[in-house]
C-alpha cells in the first residue's frame, strides 16, 4: 500500500507479507511499478498475475504507451479478452504518439463507441501530426454529430463548467431540442434559476416536449421551489416524469408531507415515483418509513433498482439496523449487488454496523471489478475508523491514492474519525493529513470538516480542530462552528466563537445572525 505514498520496494515488502494473496493485492503491487514508471518490472508483475481484469489490461495498456513501447501496446490489445472505449482510446493515442496516424484513424473508426475522450485524443493526434484541416474538419463533425449535445453536459454536469459548456451551447448553430434541453438542465443544475426559464421561454413553443417541461419542473425541483414547480406543472399535458419531479421539489424543500400528497395522488407510478418518495424519506429523516416504502414496493409488486436499493440501504445505514439491511440485501437480484453504488452502500451498512469482515468482503470483490470510485473506498476508510482499525484505516488511505483515486472532504473526514480513535490530538493532524493529501488540504477544507463534525455532535473535535488548523480561523470557519452550535444547543462553546468574530471589523451583519442562532440554542 505504499507507490505514491512510498517506495516500490515498501510495495514489494507490504506483499510479500500478504500470507493470501487475492486479485486486490496483486493489482496494489501492479500499479505500484506502473505508477513508479519501472516498465520492466511492471511487465514482469503483469505476467505474473494469476488472473488480470479489464482495469489491469488498460492499466497495461497505459504504461505501454507512457514508457512508449508502442509494439508492446499494439500487442496487449490485440490480447486483452475483453476492451472497452478507455482500451480503444489508449491505443488510439500510443499509435498517434508513435506517429502511425493512419492507425490511429482506423481504431477511432472502429470503436464500438466514442466519449469526449476518444474525439478530444484524435483532434489531439490530428493537430500534432501536422494536420490542423482535419483536426477542423473532425471538430465540425463532432458538432453535426451530436457530440455537442454531450459536450454541453461533459462539461456541465460532469466536470462542474459552466462557462465551457454555455460556450459549446453558443458554437453549434443548429440546435435541436435536445440541445436545448440538455442546455436548460445544465443551467438548473447549476442553480441558475432564472437563466434555465429564459432559456425555456425563449424556445419555439412547438419544440417545448415533454422532455423540456419536465427538465424545467426538475431545475425547479432541485433548488427545492415547489411553488414554481407546481406552476409548470400545469402544463396543458403532463406525463409521470412530470409528477416524479413535482415529488423532487417537495422533497428537496424539504416538504416530506406535502410529497407524500403528491405522491398518494399520482394517477400512475412508475419506479422513479417510489424511488422520488423514498429520497424524500430519506432527506426529510424519516428512515423507517423509507424501509416501509420499500417494503410497500414488494407488495405493489415494483421491481427494485439500483436507485431504490441504495436508498433502503442508507436508511438502514442511518439507523443503523443490520436485520432489515440484510433483508434488503437478500431482496437484490444478483446482478444489482454488482452495480457500484449498490456496492457502496451495502459496504456503508455493514461499516456503520461494525461488520468488518463482510465490509472488507465486499469490497475487495468491488474493486476487483468495478471502476475505480473514491465512494467505494471512502466506505471502507470509514468502516476501518470506525471499528478502531485506525492505521489499516490510514493505510487504505495510501493505497487509494496508489490506484490513482483522488481524495476528497469524506476522505478528509474518515482520516481524521481514524486519527482520533487512536488518539492523535488535532495538533498532530496536519502533518499526517498533508503527507496523504498534499496541497488539496486548504482552508475550506479544514471549513468543511469543522461543519461536518459539529454537525454530526462531534462539538469538542470541531472546535479543536478549529484551533488547531494551520490558518488563522476566518468568519466562515467561525460561521460554521457557530452554525454547529446552534444546531446542536451548545450554548458555551458559541459564545467563545462569537466572541473570536468580533475580532473581524465587518463582523456585524454576520454577527447578528450568529447571535440569533445563539438565542435559539
Amino acid at each position: 500500500m505504499y507507490g505514491r505514498c512510498g517506495s516500490v520496494r515498501d510495495a514489494v515488502a507490504a506483499f510479500g507479507e500478504i500470507a493470501a494473496k487475492n486479485s486486490f493485492s496483486w493489482n496494489s503491487l501492479f500499479v505500484a511499478f506502473a505508477h513508479n514508471g519501472d516498465f520492466g518490472a511492471t511487465e514482469r508483475v503483469f505476467d505474473r498475475m494469476p488472473s488480470r481484469n479489464l482495469v489491469a489490461w488498460n492499466a497495461m495498456l497505459a504504461a505501454c504507451r507512457d514508457s512508449s513501447s508502442f509494439l508492446e501496446a499494439d500487442l496487449v490489445f490485440v490480447s486483452a479478452p475483453e476492451r472497452d472505449v478507455v482500451s480503444w482510446t489508449t491505443i488510439l493515442a500510443a499509435n498517434a504518439a508513435s506517429g502511425e496516424l493512419s492507425i490511429a484513424e482506423l481504431a477511432f473508426h472502429k470503436m464500438p463507441e466514442r466519449n469526449i475522450v476518444s474525439w478530444n485524443s484524435m483532434l489531439t493526434a490530428y493537430a500534432q501530426n501536422g494536420h490542423p484541416e482535419m483536426a477542423l474538419s473532425l471538430f465540425q463533425a463532432l458538432l453535426l454529430d451530436g457530440i455537442g449535445t454531450a459536450l454541453v453536459n461533459l462539461h456541465g454536469m460532469k466536470f462542474g463548467s459552466l462557462d465551457k459548456a454555455v460556450r459549446c451551447f453558443e458554437r453549434v448553430t443548429s440546435r435541436d431540442t435536445v440541445l436545448w434541453t440538455s442546455m436548460l438542465a445544465v443551467l438548473g443544475r447549476h442553480g441558475r434559476l432564472q437563466e434555465a426559464r429564459n432559456l425555456f421561454d425563449g424556445m419555439i413553443p412547438l419544440e417545448r416536449d415533454f422532455v423540456a417541461w419536465n427538465a424545467m419542473i426538475g431545475a425547479y425541483a432541485q433548488a427545492g421551489h415547489p411553488r414554481e414547480a407546481l406552476e409548470l406543472f400545469q402544463m396543458p399535458s403532463r406525463n409521470v416524469v412530470s409528477w416524479n419531479a413535482l415529488v423532487s421539489a417537495c422533497a428537496r424543500n424539504p416538504r416530506h408531507l406535502d410529497a407524500k400528497k403528491v405522491f398518494d395522488g399520482m394517477p400512475q407510478r412508475d419506479i422513479a415515483s417510489w424511488n422520488s418518495m423514498l429520497a424524500a424519506c430519506f432527506h426529510g429523516g424519516e428512515f423507517r418509513r423509507g424501509i416501509e416504502l420499500f417494503v410497500e414496493m414488494d407488495v405493489e409488486g415494483i421491481q427494485h433498482d439500483a436507485i431504490s436499493l441504495v436508498s433502503a440501504l442508507d436508511a438502514c445505514a442511518s439507523l443503523p439496523d443490520l436485520v432489515h439491511g440484510k433483508l434488503v440485501v437478500a431482496a437484490a437480484k444478483a446482478e444489482l449487488l454488482d452495480d457500484l453504488r449498490v456496492g457502496t452502500a451495502v459496504l456503508n451498512l455493514y461499516g456503520k454496523c461494525g461488520c468488518l469482515q463482510e465490509a472488507r468482503s465486499v469490497f475487495e470483490r468491488m474493486v476487483a471489478f468495478s471502476r475505480p470510485s473514491a465512494p467505494l473506498w471512502n466506505a471502507m476508510i470509514a468502516a476501518l475508523a470506525h471499528s478502531g482499525e485506525s492505521k489499516a484505516s490510514m493505510e487504505l488511505v495510501c493505497s487509494m491514492l496508489l490506484h490513482g483515486i483522488q481524495p476528497d472532504e469524506v476522505t478528509l473526514l474518515a482520516s481524521l474519525t481514524a486519527c482520533s480513535h487512536a488518539g492523535t490530538k488535532f495538533s498532530q493532524l496536519h502533518p499526517i493529513l498533508d503527507d496523504h493529501f498534499g496541497a488539496k488540504l486548504s482552508q475550506e477544507h479544514y471549513t468543511c470538516l469543522v461543519d461536518h463534525l459539529g454537525r454530526s455532535g462531534r462539538m469538542g473535535e470541531a472546535e479543536e480542530l478549529l484551533e488547531a488548523m494551520p490558518f488563522k480561523p476566518d468568519q466562515v470557519s467561525l460561521v460554521a462552528l457557530l452554525g454547529a452550535c446552534g444546531l446542536q444547543g451548545d450554548l458555551s462553546r458559541g459564545q467563545r466563537a462569537f466572541a473570536k468574530l468580533g475580532e473581524f471589523e465587518d463582523h456585524a451583519v454576520t454577527a447578528i445572525g450568529c447571535k440569533e442562532l445563539l438565542d435559539n440554542a
